[in-house]
């Protein structure tokens, strides 16, 4: 069930009126019966599955806490393999085979390794890293374990961020399932206008981009020039109309219940470094992969390394460097089981390592130049050269294989063709309706890029507020792209 289906926009009223109606107690089984539905209408064996991993998770919570010294460390391994594994087992096992058929033809071995691969349930990556974290902080002593079986399945099943996040700490959302929310109308004003404003940047901006950029990318032999940088250029608009659109539609739907889910988009276009780029797109994402992973590596590397300096080369550089490339790969490996993911998280590793280390340079070259930080040349410099890195980035992203990827990076830079007559632009009026669609989009994000969206409508005049309302509705009505795509990141 996505959120843009008929059955959604039927399942969330019925839930949010029984949610209010029914006792504080029970609240909780009305969220959790809501999900049930919600996951289940996938698949009801996958929803069993889910369930099973719940069990495991809860069960291993428990004894983690009760046996820190005696059994507990065991039960936290044996869980945290028995969640990798199940993770690997529905999603990277073709990859898997694939690559060792590769390999098996490479050395001309015999033996026949059968293709295997499996349905992957919808959400289990967020998932498995949702129960993942809640090993962990039991483990750490930073949380208690939950002693309730309903409340935790309904940290884990939770229907509006089960599909694709954000992906929640324990300490976040378990504590909220028992809070007492009276009927707010602020709250349900901001979450449907929340809601509204994901859908505006799905079915839209997202589903209209994909209509200029699918042919670009499916059969890059046929664009060259211009065309095929516009597609990778929009591409970039599109994929994040698509995932924020998604996460502003969780948030808004859940706000309405008074929980409140974490932010996972702050304007990344506008950031001025790699780095602060990851600090703004997917945030509940790489702060899951810094705290988890950045942090215990690299701590675990400097404990080796502990001379100043490593094959000449400072060792902090090595130990950043290091850290970051092994997290970066994790990341694309994360994102899809495919070659094409790695060389994306590799990119942003080096992306990231080269800025670590370019630091210094960076500061000369500005204080030569005499550019203060705030300083507009130099601000719109960072802002699109990191554009444009992160949008070379998403061509491996969303191509299906490397060497389509690098065709499509030829065609960039080969002699431009007639472009308006290749097909590229087949309707004007599409095309310019749709721009026009993403300008309001980029003017909005900047006028609410600190306070968000539904802070920026709350302190506008009535006029406005009316105004941007209508706006809504009636582009969401008139112009949007109903039933044709799901979610990009529901595959992960």
């Amino acid at each position: 069930m996505g959120f843009q289906s008929l059955a959604f926009l039927l399942l969330f009223p019925v839930t949010l009126l029984l949610y209010y109606l029914a006792p504080f107690r029970f609240r909780w089984a009305v969220l959790l019966a809501a999900s049930f539905v919600f996951y289940g209408w996938y698949s009801p064996s996958l929803l069993l599955l889910m369930l099973g991993l719940v069990s495991l998770n809860f069960g291993a919570g428990s004894l983690i806490e009760q046996y820190p010294l005696k059994i507990g460390p065991r039960v936290f391994l044996i869980a945290v393999f028995l969640n990798i594994i199940t993770l690997v087992f529905f999603k990277y096992l073709g990859f898997l085979t694939v690559n060792l058929l590769s390999l098996a033809s490479l050395l001309h071995w015999n033996y026949p390794v059968n293709l295997l691969s499996f349905l992957l349930p919808v959400g289990l990556s967020f998932m498995v890293f949702q129960l993942l974290a809640y090993l962990i902080e039991v483990k750490r002593g930073t949380i208690y374990s939950e002693n309730h079986f309903g409340i935790f399945s309904l940290y884990i099943l939770y229907f509006p961020k089960v599909t694709a996040g954000p992906i929640e700490r324990p300490n976040h959302l378990i504590p909220q399932f028992r809070m007492r929310y009276p009927i707010d109308p602020k709250l349900l004003t901001s979450g449907l206008l929340l809601m509204g404003w994901g859908f505006f940047k799905k079915i839209v901006v997202a589903d209209r981009l994909a209509l200029i950029t699918a042919p670009v990318f499916d059969q890059p032999d046929q664009y060259s020039g211009l065309p095929a940088f516009l597609a990778v250029v929009l591409y970039s608009f599109q994929i994040y109309a698509d995932f924020s659109g998604y996460t502003d539609i969780a948030l808004g739907s859940s706000l309405m219940f008074g929980i409140r889910l974490t932010q996972n988009f702050k304007t990344p276009y506008f950031s001025r470094s790699i780095q602060e780029f990851w600090t703004r797109w997917h945030i509940t994402l790489s702060t899951w992969l810094r705290d988890y992973l950045f942090l215990p590596v690299s701590y675990s590397t400097s404990r080796t390394l502990k001379q100043n300096r490593t094959l000449g080369i400072p060792t902090d550089y090595v130990i950043y460097a290091f850290a970051t490339m092994v997290t970066m790969l994790l990341c694309g490996l994360w994102h899809g089981a495919g070659w094409t993911f790695i060389i994306w998280g590799g990119l942003h590793g080096i992306y990231l390592v080269t800025g670590f280390i370019s630091r210094k340079i960076k500061k000369k070259l500005n204080h030569a130049l005499q550019w203060k930080k705030d300083n507009f040349l130099r601000t719109s410099c960072d802002r699109g050269v990191v554009f444009l890195l992160v949008s070379f980035s998403w061509i491996f992203f969303r191509s299906a294989s490397p060497g389509q990827a690098w065709n499509m990076i030829i065609r960039i830079f080969s002699p431009g063709t007639n472009w308006i007559n290749t097909g590229f632009i087949k309707d004007w009026n599409t095309i310019l309706i749709t721009l026009l669609f993403l300008g309001f989009l980029i003017l909005m994000d900047w006028m609410g890029r600190r306070d968000g969206i539904c802070a920026l409508v709350a302190k506008s005049p009535v006029l406005f507020r009316w105004a941007f309302y209508l706006l809504l509705l009636w582009s969401v009505l008139i112009f949007g792209r109903f039933g044709e795509a799901q979610f990009i990141y529901y595959q992960f």
